[in-house]
């Protein structure tokens, strides 16, 4: 009896701290996971760290997130074209709808809006709208979540694998992230931490 009880009482302790064991996730959240950190990955941001978006003396890593985050997804609906006089590109995108992008997916408010020239991107900021040119590049990755485990409170420790989104049987690399349960417009989301990938 003495037995039963310690046993008992360690499948309590166990399901209160959560870490003791992996955590339950269905198919269809580790689905949504995998839609969640393929919104960096299909980017080209295969390797970041949220720390990496937070830096004011570099706010064009979260810049470049928010308008291609954009341009990928919500083109119809968010980009819009420029006049023929436009010096800066054919393409627009209010900066309330990079701010919301990155707040959505890295859990911060964004107010560092500028004019930025890098590789990855090249905007003009009027105070108001960026304007960019398109471009359409090689097919980046997409995440498929195949592990997930509550590691602490407030942090989900993910493995899987990047695929070709046009051949999903194509393992194009492997992936460890970790992301913090978040909820967005009453809905369940999730803020990237970290996400770091190793590409074949």
């Amino acid at each position: 009896m003495k037995k039963l009880l310690v046993v008992a009482f360690l499948l309590v302790l166990c399901a209160w701290l959560q870490p003791c064991s992996a955590a339950d996730f269905t198919p269809a959240q580790m689905k949504k996971m995998g839609v969640f950190l393929s919104n960096f990955t299909e980017l080209g941001m295969s390797t970041v760290d949220h720390r990496d978006f937070l830096d004011p003396l570099h706010p064009e890593n979260a810049i470049r997130f928010g308008i291609w985050h954009n341009y990928i997804n919500n083109f119809k609906s968010r980009i819009g074209r420029c006049d023929s006089s436009c010096p800066y590109g054919s393409l627009r995108i209010d900066s309330k709808y990079v701010t919301e992008s990155i707040q959505k997916y890295l859990g911060f408010k964004f107010d560092k809006h500028q004019s930025v020239n890098t590789d990855f991107i090249t905007c003009h900021y009027d105070g108001k709208m960026y304007h960019f040119e398109g471009a359409d590049g090689e097919t980046n990755p997409y995440a498929r979540v195949t592990s997930a485990k509550k590691i602490t409170q407030g942090v989900i420790s993910l493995k899987g694998e990047l695929y070709n989104p046009e051949d999903p049987k194509e393992v194009m690399g492997t992936f460890r992230a970790e992301i913090s349960p978040a909820t967005w417009k009453g809905k369940e989301s999730w803020h990237l931490i970290n996400l770091e990938s190793q590409l074949n």
